[in-house]
């Protein structure tokens, strides 16, 4: 009810805005409006950063894009992450042109900061979001330190909005899931990873049984890319 904004300003490009304590309990959004000029292609992304003037090492920076992007919050109790409103890049159907060293090339981007091989063990729908609970059989990349914890056997969960009908997870099936965000969040006196299946997700099944060539050369490129990045992995940047 009280106002926590102490001052704000612009200096050059950069809005500067001083806040009274940022609480850890509870979520805070700041937002504020800008005016478009004119637009022009290739722009560089914008740079949010949060610090404590005191304390120099608390210093966290975020890039993120100037262009319209919805977000939408996923709360379970009172712990909450945002999601881009658009739905995962979801491959439904086999693709042979995506061979092994094209998966991997894709896989190694540096915005890409995870890739699981998963089995979907259930699912439960809570208001506009439906989430997946999973088991990880194969950790194939893993550059974000939060989740240096998961490994294979890992149980992960799965945000998807109800909306995205045309991204398909059925149980006890195997997914490739390739992202570049996620949380952990507490659960009583364990935590747990979440992973939004949202714009910056891919998903694709991975094979267990095949009854025709298609299938059977599908599993074979996923199992071949599989095993280039346990011996390989990606490139250092």
């Amino acid at each position: 009810m009280e106002p926590v904004i102490s001052h704000y300003e612009l200096q050059g490009t950069t809005v500067v805005i001083q806040i009274d304590s940022v609480p850890s309990d509870v979520f805070l959004c700041i937002s504020f409006r800008i005016r478009v000029g004119f637009k022009v292609g290739g722009a560089s992304k914008s740079l949010l950063t949060v610090s404590e003037p005191q304390d120099k090492g608390s210093l966290c920076s975020e890039a993120f894009s100037y262009t319209e992007q919805k977000l939408q919050r996923f709360c379970v109790a009172d712990q909450c992450q945002c999601m881009t409103a658009a739905c995962a890049t979801y491959r439904a159907n086999p693709d042979l042109t995506l061979t092994a060293a094209k998966r991997l090339q894709e896989t190694c981007q540096p915005h890409i900061k995870y890739a699981y091989k998963l089995q979907v063990k259930s699912s439960q729908t809570e208001g506009d979001f439906v989430t997946f609970t999973a088991n990880v059989r194969e950790v194939l990349k893993n550059t974000d330190p939060g989740f240096e914890a998961l490994s294979s056997g890992s149980e992960v969960e799965l945000i998807k909005k109800v909306t995205c009908d045309l991204v398909h997870v059925a149980l006890n099936r195997q997914y490739l899931l390739m992202g570049s965000s996620g949380s952990e969040v507490r659960v009583g006196h364990a935590s747990r990873f979440r992973l939004p299946l949202d714009a910056d997700a891919t998903l694709e099944p991975w094979p267990t049984q095949c009854e025709d060539p298609v299938c059977t050369a599908q599993t074979a490129s996923m199992d071949e890319y599989a095993l280039d990045l346990q011996l390989f992995s990606c490139p250092k940047p």
